[in-house]
This record gives C-alpha cells, sequence and structure tokens, in this order.
C-alpha cells in the first residue's frame, strides 16, 4: 500500500477497548523513528489501511455533476438520469476495497459500530444506509450507485433489493478470538507520528497486517 495513505475505520472510535486484548503484552520499540523534516499533523483517530484515495476533486465532480437535470426537472428525472450512469472501475474499485476494510475480520474485531447491525440481523446484513454515511464513502460515490458497485465484491453480498450488505464468509467469535490474539496496542505515541516512522519501529519484532489507532 502507499505509504503515506490510512484507512478510515467503521467507527468514530476505532479502537474500542471493550474489544481489545488488554492481557497483551507491553510493546517497547528497539529505537526511536527518526524525525521528520516536514511532518504532517494527524489527529488521534487517522487510520492505516491497504486502499488507495482518490483526488477528492475527481470525486466531488462525479458525485455531484450528474444531478443538476434532477434538480431542475424533479426527483424522476434525478432517478432516471442516475440509472444511466457507469461508475468508472477504478473509483468502483476503490469504494469496494473501503467497504471490504469496513467488513473485515481486524475491523470487525476492534470496532462495535457494524458489529451491533451485524449481530441483530439473522443473516449479519447491514443497512445500506450505515455503509453510505461513512465519510469516506460519501465523498467518493453518491448514495445511489453504492449497491452496484459493492455487487463486483468478491467478499460482499449485497441484498436483492440493494438496501442491505454482509460479509461472504460470516465473523464467528472464534475469528474475533484469533484476531485479538494477535493485535498490539501501542499508547503515547507522538503527535507528529507517521506511517513510516511506525512501520519502521513494528517492523523490528516481525510482519504486521496493518495499523489502526
Amino acid at each position: 500500500m502507499p505509504q503515506d495513505e490510512v484507512p478510515e475505520s467503521s467507527s468514530p472510535s476505532s479502537a474500542a477497548a471493550g474489544r481489545l486484548n488488554a492481557a497483551a503484552p507491553e510493546f517497547t520499540p528497539r529505537s526511536a523513528a527518526p524525525h521528520q523534516a516536514h511532518p504532517h499533523r494527524r489527529g488521534p483517530h487517522h487510520h492505516h489501511h491497504h486502499h488507495h484515495q482518490p483526488h477528492h476533486q475527481h470525486q466531488h465532480q462525479y458525485r455531484h455533476q450528474h444531478h443538476h437535470q434532477g434538480e431542475d426537472e424533479g426527483d424522476a428525472a434525478a432517478v432516471v438520469d442516475n440509472a444511466q450512469l457507469v461508475l468508472p472501475e477504478e473509483l468502483a474499485r476503490r469504494v469496494v476495497k473501503q467497504v471490504e476494510f469496513y467488513f473485515s475480520d481486524v475491523n470487525l474485531a476492534t470496532t462495535d459500530h457494524l458489529m451491533k447491525y451485524i449481530t441483530k440481523d439473522p443473516d449479519g446484513f447491514v443497512p445500506m444506509t450505515v455503509v453510505a454515511s461513512f465519510r469516506k464513502i460519501r465523498e467518493l460515490i453518491d448514495r445511489s450507485l453504492l449497491p452496484g458497485a459493492l455487487r463486483t465484491s468478491t467478499e460482499l453480498v449485497v441484498s436483492d433489493d440493494g438496501k442491505m450488505v454482509r460479509r461472504r464468509v460470516p465473523f464467528s467469535d472464534v475469528d474475533a478470538e484469533e484476531v485479538q490474539s494477535r493485535i498490539i496496542v501501542a499508547e503515547k505515541l507522538p503527535e507528529d507520528h507517521r506511517y513510516q516512522n511506525l512501520m519502521r519501529i513494528f517492523s523490528t519484532v516481525g510482519r504486521y497486517g496493518c495499523l489502526l489507532p
């Protein structure tokens, strides 16, 4: 993944304390990471993942440039207009990868937001409106185009009416325990930390899948 990109968890508090392994041993880096000349300030809730993000200008242009006809001629015209749109392949891929991350083992094991919907539905479905409400999804795609994009995923299943989405392979308690056993919690990171610095620190003890706050 590009080293300067970060994922967005499906929860405002992506590392819910109740879902982390509090008994995990403390990790102390062997050496401090080198100081970056021009560090980027990041908030406390940035996440690191493997999904490439598109340029925001292109995103917003695509989301809004097709709705002028609907605004002038009514909702029916807007629906017809959206039905005729073909989502660019690269943009669809980015949307799918982001939503697949929301439903990934590591995200479901460390956040409660989607799990509360998954556990309520007998088939593990989550309302499409919930997924569409996440900030990165709002920036990438219009809500009406989201079901069609997610139907191209090999890891997700969209309901026939396009109103729900779930994992193709259900997330079990055994999966959650297995993920929890491999989680390391690092606290009191410097405010100006960068992804490259964290990679150097954690790579001293072995390979890792992704970094979450």
